[in-house]
């Protein structure tokens, strides 16, 4: 994916060339079939990066034209990181990207200096099917057209290579069957198993939908996989015939090696579990001294608090698949809420519901493992809040605590 300040200014001068050029020349029918068998239609597969926005690679769409020399580059993932609310927007699937055309060498130099592979596969194109994709990328490329509602999973610069590709074909296309069935969540681990806190975060904002079984067709919104079915793919004549959809694959610039990845030293369990011991021990010493750390409790109630008004708005979502996220039971706002209020009558030794109701959501939250994949270390915590509730309530069964901050 390429910033949209980079190339916004050769993107509209040409998408308007190549829709006058291509409608011209519909009207000769003979014309136009010589003129596009010099034309070759081609996929473009780039390889996956360490940036947080190539995790998974990258699919473009390149249109050469042997003959006049024209070689062109589609790029749908085209998007503008520095717009106001860019990465809110995003989470909350409110994202738009663009459609940009822009000379293929151009393309080529971001991958380039990343190191990153670029893999060409060449499709097997009549001149009709070639001349109304090149069309129709056009009118998509018009300023009132370009701008689309951007989805990870569902409406991707790769899926919408796909299917402008697919929509144009005369024949039926069959995909050889994969006998898989990953998640969603499955396979972006694949390509975030080096990056523990990306994966960390898409998990926390992933809810249930995402560990469903995906279809072969839902599958191919990552480019690698799309580029592994299209090179089996064979195109289905009336007659039953069949032919490959790639005509050939070339490597278009090797793969130079990825910099090393630099993220915070420890990973989210290690993370968690010291967060999870931390307030075991401390509600240990809590109880061996008879006191009552409130201000303890005060952090855990802001800090989960929080976050669980982030996965309650996220209920709102454009983003089907973390519209129904079970770790909201114990992240949620309930404990920013009610908290102080709780804390205060827990300091006069007085019960509020707010604890026995939090913790039978967290209960919830363990048996609901079984349905669901949780952050890294999400676990861990659970079990400690868990412990700290069930110490203190013993603690409470036997003696008044004595009040401290500390």
């Amino acid at each position: 994916m390429r910033s949209l300040q980079y190339i916004y200014n050769k993107v509209l001068a040409i998408a308007l060339i190549m829709f006058a050029t291509t409608n011209a020349m519909a009207d000769d029918s003979i014309g136009t079939a010589n003129r596009f068998d010099s034309v070759e239609i081609s996929l473009l597969t780039c390889e996956p990066h360490n940036k947080v926005y190539s995790l998974y690679g990258h699919t473009a769409i390149r249109i050469n034209d042997k003959v006049t020399g024209e070689d062109l580059a589609v790029n749908y993932g085209v998007f503008n990181s520095r717009k106001k609310n860019f990465v809110l927007r995003f989470v909350f699937g409110l994202t738009d990207y663009e459609v940009g055309i822009y000379p293929f060498s151009s393309f080529l130099q971001e991958y380039e200096h990343d190191g990153r592979s670029v893999t060409e596969q060449v499709l097997n194109l009549t001149a009709d099917e070639k001349q109304a994709i090149i069309q129709d990328i056009a009118i998509n490329a018009m300023p009132e057209n370009k701008v689309y509602r951007y989805n990870i999973f569902y409406n991707n610069c790769t899926t919408k290579a796909r299917d402008v590709i697919l929509k144009h074909l005369k024949e039926n296309v069959e995909f050889s069957e994969r006998g898989n069935r990953h998640s969603f969540r499955e396979m972006t681990h694949k390509y975030t198993k080096n990056h523990r806190w990306a994966q960390f975060g898409n998990d926390m904002l992933l809810g249930v939908k995402a560990d469903a079984e995906t279809t072969q067709e839902e599958q191919q919104f990552l480019p690698e996989r799309l580029m592994h079915d299209f090179n089996d793919a064979r195109l289905v004549d009336d007659n039953q015939k069949k032919t490959y959809l790639v005509k050939k694959t070339n490597t278009i610039l090797p793969s130079g090696g990825k910099e090393a990845v630099s993220e915070f030293p420890l990973p989210p369990i290690a993370v968690c579990s010291i967060i999870g011991l931390a307030i075991i021990i401390l509600t240990i010493i809590e109880r061996s001294k008879g006191k009552y750390f409130w201000l303890l409790d005060a952090i855990i109630c802001l800090s989960f608090g929080l976050v669980g008004i982030l996965l309650t708005a996220m209920m709102f979502s454009q983003h089907p698949t973390v519209q129904l996220n079970l770790q909201w039971m114990m992240f949620n706002p309930l404990p920013l809420i009610f908290g102080w209020k709780a804390i205060c009558m827990r300091r006069k030794g007085k019960k509020h519901w707010l604890w026995i109701t939090w913790n039978l959501m967290i209960v919830g939250l363990i048996f609901g493992s079984f349905f669901q994949h949780y952050a890294e270390g999400i676990t861990a915590l659970a079990l400690s809040l868990l412990l700290r509730d069930m110490i203190r309530n013993i603690r409470i069964g036997k003696n008044k605590l004595k009040i401290t901050s500390k």
